[in-house]
């Protein structure tokens, strides 16, 4: 019987034993809020800031500081959908999380009132059994961007903080000052936060998150398969967990081989396309262009590493803006190879000067350029070419001669 595949979940991580990385920023986290102080959390969207804030709920990271936290109680709140909520609908919301995730610590009576008188009784009941509420506010750019809520809706929460009565931990895809409504931009509020940025996986934390679910369901990895998956998803968790999964289902039905690693290369860059689209569609138009010109170049991009890292994205925006770099032109080479769907040949049709710049590239060696990996690993690549019905095509959208097959990564 096939074990289960450890890698399915999609969502915030709940399951503590799937949780990797991050102990020294938890133990940082959980210091501030022994203070009573107030957190920002910053990063690129699918780096881990849900599970993250999920995880601060669990009593077992905390260490030599379970002491000093044993009376703070940590609610999770999902703001992604309060974009156009109202002040009101907030501390409703907030109120009943409250009520909700408190229970079996805080005897909270449900008031009668609603908005932000329901909150305040809330909180005064916290205070008098000697509870202290911390606020995990996933999501926070739905609020700072929404102008229902106000100069005084800020102010209000900032007393609240300064004042011992509640801590709160946000999350957001950029420092909250720089992403906020222009009636906001001056208020104090932004000034009570320690902000700490969530960058990619250490190498130890990456190859931890690749190899330990694996060993425990008794499918490892062996070594050769995880450099192909670190090459493929770089040091970002998501993409780790989602190489991870394909590759996990597959190992359990067969035999990997190097034509088995294509199609599931294509299957991981097909799953994680939507989310290659909504990354992208996050960061501002000076972080695009320097991504696409480090791919360009054919240089690592050290300003956002946990995407210029991994092969797939570089093979989205390769893909996305036609651009012909070494390792996608191999990509097509291996692609149309492994999966025998063209004889390349020294026809006398025309050939645009990407598919000319291709010819060329499968008749010499490749000689990495600085900043990217070399080796084996670069035969295991993803084309930048489009597809239009079923067909490949170049980049003046005419058909690769010979080529047909589905769209591929």
């Amino acid at each position: 019987m096939n074990p289960r595949n450890p890698y399915l979940n999609l969502d915030l991580v709940c399951d503590t034993t799937m949780f990797f990385g991050r102990a020294q920023l938890l133990r940082q986290i959980y210091s501030v809020i022994a203070r009573q102080e107030c957190v920002s959390l910053v990063g690129s969207r699918h780096i881990g800031k849900s599970s993250l804030l999920s995880t601060l709920r669990y009593s077992e990271w905390r260490g030599q500081l379970e002491d000093n936290l044993s009376h703070s109680v940590f609610i999770f709140i999902d703001l992604r959908e309060y974009l156009h909520k109202t002040v009101d609908d907030f501390f409703t919301s907030v109120s009943e999380q409250m009520i909700v995730q408190s229970q079996g610590r805080v005897a909270l009576a449900r008031p009668f009132t609603s908005g932000v008188e329901s909150f305040q009784s809330i909180l005064s009941q916290f205070e008098k059994q000697n509870f202290y509420p911390v606020l995990l506010l996933d999501t926070f750019e739905t609020i700072v961007n929404n102008t229902c809520f106000d100069h005084h809706f800020f102010s209000f929460l900032r007393a609240l903080a300064t004042g011992g009565k509640v801590s709160y931990i946000t999350a957001s895809i950029a420092p909250l000052i720089t992403i906020c409504h222009a009636d906001i931009k001056g208020s104090p509020f932004f000034n009570i936060f320690a902000t700490y940025s969530l960058e990619p996986f250490t190498e130890e934390e990456a190859y931890e998150l690749i190899t330990e679910p694996a060993q425990g369901a008794g499918r490892p990895f062996a070594e050769d398969e995880i450099e192909w998956i670190l090459d493929l998803a770089g040091r970002h968790p998501f993409f780790l967990q989602q190489a991870c999964r394909f590759f996990f289902e597959a190992k359990n039905k067969q035999h990997i081989r190097q034509k088995e690693r294509v199609l599931i290369r294509r299957q991981i860059y097909h799953a994680l396309k939507p989310f290659f689209e909504d990354i992208w569609s996050s960061l501002n138009k000076h972080q695009q262009r320097q991504l696409k010109e480090a791919i360009r170049q054919e240089v690592a991009d050290r300003s956002l590493p946990e995407l210029s890292e991994s092969f797939l994205f570089r093979m989205f925006i390769c893909n996305r803006f036609t651009i012909p770099t070494t390792e996608a032109l191999l990509t097509v080479d291996e692609l149309l190879r492994c999966l025998s769907i063209v004889e390349c040949s020294n026809s006398a049709n025309q050939l645009s000067p990407t598919s000319k710049a291709f010819e060329e590239t499968r008749r010499r060696p490749y000689v990495p350029a600085a900043g990217l990996p070399s080796g084996d690993n670069l035969r295991h690549r993803v084309h930048p070419f489009k597809a239009k019905s079923g067909n490949l095509t170049n980049d003046d959208g005419s058909q690769l001669h010979g080529a047909q097959t589905r769209e591929s990564p």
